[in-house]
């Protein structure tokens, strides 16, 4: 998996990367905290056009950990 990109939301850290032939993962990390992160969740895809809704996957599940039931 390459590194693409890092996206921040609600102080998480959302992480994309390619994943296999043209797909999509985003590794979703919790806060820095003394220095650490620890990784919450993945989320993949296959579809190359997917990706903006992995990152909705990954941000509905940032707001599920945090007990928000609506996204703005």
């Amino acid at each position: 998996m390459a590194f693409v990109e890092v996206h921040h939301y609600r102080s998480y850290f959302l992480e994309v990367r390619e994943y296999g032939d043209g797909g999509w993962a985003v590794h979703v990390y919790q806060p820095l905290s003394q220095g650490k992160s620890e990784k919450l969740k993945v989320v993949t895809t296959t579809d190359a056009a997917a990706l903006e809704q992995v990152l909705s996957e990954a941000r509905a599940a940032v707001d599920k950990l945090l007990g928000i039931r609506d996204r703005p």
